[in-house]
């Protein structure tokens, strides 16, 4: 068990780590190493911070994510997901 304190609140995390390949613009990038340097942080905690953010911000405005998230509640269909016609 991993247990984080975030802005005075304690959370216990989840074990499993899934690891994420981000593609982005070269100046973006050198911008968010900026600001995780002047921050103390690493490029990887600072988009795992942006990350939770997303996800509670989303959560506050529709509720919690339970369970597995079906392809038909996808606002956008991933590219591997043809149109059935």
């Amino acid at each position: 068990m991993i247990v984080e304190q975030l802005a005075g609140k304690e959370r216990v995390l989840e074990v499993g780590i899934k690891q994420v390949t981000v593609r982005m613009e070269k100046t973006l990038a050198k911008k968010l190493s900026y600001v995780a340097s002047y921050q103390g942080r690493s490029v990887n905690r600072l988009m795992v911070l942006l990350a939770r953010k997303v996800v509670q911000s989303f959560e506050e405005a529709h509720g919690p994510i339970q369970g597995t998230i079906r392809p038909e509640e996808n606002v956008k269909p991933g590219r591997n997901q043809k149109d059935e016609k």
